[in-house]
């Protein structure tokens, strides 16, 4: 059904960020720096606020209590996110660190929901902190 989906977008910075969800699919992350590198708009965006960013910075919505959050590029260990107010969650990085060939940002919430304890291990989100936009397919 097209109807069982919907879209949170947000602006952060200048940069548009969006992710397509399925109702009742919880929680939700939405990244919003360092931007998704498939929907990146140079020509519309200050891409380049990315390579002078200091946090990762992420909107997560969950049902449930959130207790954790963590964040790792790559094969790296993981960070340790803060709660910044409401959904806001960020996490220190080095985007230089990150100029060259494409990377991904893996995301591990953990939340408490009547007692029970569950761990979400999501979002597979791939950026390219260099301004230049990645055709679809060359990460594949």
């Amino acid at each position: 059904c097209i109807y069982d989906r919907y879209r949170v977008a947000a602006v952060d910075h200048g940069l548009f960020s969006f992710i397509d969800v399925h109702h009742r699919d919880w929680p939700v992350i939405l990244i919003t720096n360092p931007k998704h590198t498939l929907y990146k708009m140079p020509t519309r965006e200050p891409l380049d606020r990315m390579r002078k960013s200091t946090h990762i910075r992420m909107l997560i919505f969950s049902l449930s209590h959130i207790v954790d959050v963590k964040v790792k590029v790559d094969e790296e260990g993981w960070r340790p996110c803060t709660e910044v107010k409401g959904p806001l969650y960020v996490a220190m990085w080095e985007p230089n660190k990150y100029s060259q060939g494409l990377h991904y940002i893996h995301v591990l919430i953990i939340s408490v929901k009547s007692d029970s304890c569950s761990s979400h291990d999501l979002m597979y989100e791939y950026v390219k902190v260099d301004p230049v936009t990645v055709r679809k397919g060359s990460f594949y």
